[in-house]
């Protein structure tokens, strides 16, 4: 995409996932890019093959949770490129479990990536675009930031607040030509069910309480960048996520169905742990 091309790019959470496939598709862009993850293996291997491929990448280790680390990462582009043009902030995890089976480390190791990881993000690199009166963050949430979804309560709770920090952030950016585009999609084929913690349950994977098939990660960041490159306030998909949203808007209790099979599945699992 001419959008992206020379651009110079951050993307957090670089290493796996939507964050690797973001990385590949940006560097075939042309796009200069910095990757930030704290998988220092995985990272590095990214930014090397990139490299080989012709792409213009460099890894950069960064544990988000550290607000002055992150004010660092940020200051080290400034300082070797001059300027912001994107930041993706796409670090995330997730755990499964009932709310009467969660601990508070439960909430705070959701809360510290998904949602303080963002606000690091976002409050040191708008500082930067505001600076150079341009720019453009990208905060990749989650359909659980749009519909509230049980059995993951920490994730769709830092969901939902990213998707508010983006939208008001958005109105403020307007006066200093920096954009903000919330990224609310489905179930994409990524790392985070392998990684994703399961608390008191029967399931060893959380891809099991899946009820639709997962979009492939290259058509996810596919249409990604191309809300993006268009500017849109939020970036919903598949089609059962714009109906979700839908009738999360306008007819809330005709979810109340789908919510019911899905704990009722669980708590039947539940009673038969493996």
């Amino acid at each position: 995409m001419k959008t992206f091309n020379n651009a110079v790019i951050i993307i957090i959470g670089a290493a796996s996932g939507i964050g690797k496939e973001l990385s590949k598709q940006l560097a075939a862009a042309g796009a200069r890019l910095v990757l930030c993850d704290i998988q220092e293996t995985k990272l590095h291997e990214l930014a090397s093959q990139l490299k080989q491929a012709g792409g213009t990448a460099e890894a950069y280790l960064l544990d988000v949770t550290n607000a002055a680390a992150f004010e660092q990462a940020i200051q080290y582009v400034t300082d070797k490129y001059g300027v912001i043009d994107y930041l993706f902030n796409n670090a995330g995890v997730a755990n499964t479990g009932e709310m009467q089976d969660l601990q508070i480390k439960h909430w705070k190791k959701v809360i510290d990536v998904n949602l303080m990881g963002v606000i690091y993000g976002a409050s040191f690199g708008y500082k930067q675009m505001v600076k150079q009166r341009n720019g453009h963050i990208v905060n990749i949430a989650s359909l659980a930031g749009l519909c509230a979804m049980p059995l993951g309560l920490p994730y769709t709770t830092s969901k939902h607040a990213v998707v508010g920090l983006s939208r008001g952030l958005r109105e403020e950016g307007k006066a200093y030509n920096i954009k903000v585009t919330a990224v609310c999609p489905g179930f994409i084929e990524s790392s985070i069910y392998e990684s994703a913690e399961l608390i008191n349950t029967g399931f060893t994977d959380g891809r099991s309480l899946i009820p639709f098939k997962m979009v492939p990660v290259d058509k996810a960041v596919s249409i990604i960048l191309k809300g993006v490159a268009q500017n849109k306030a939020i970036i919903v998909f598949p089609f059962y996520g714009k109906l979700f949203r839908f009738l999360q808007n306008n007819f809330p209790r005709l979810l109340n169905g789908v919510h019911k099979k899905t704990l009722r599945d669980f708590r039947k699992i539940k009673q038969q742990p493996v």
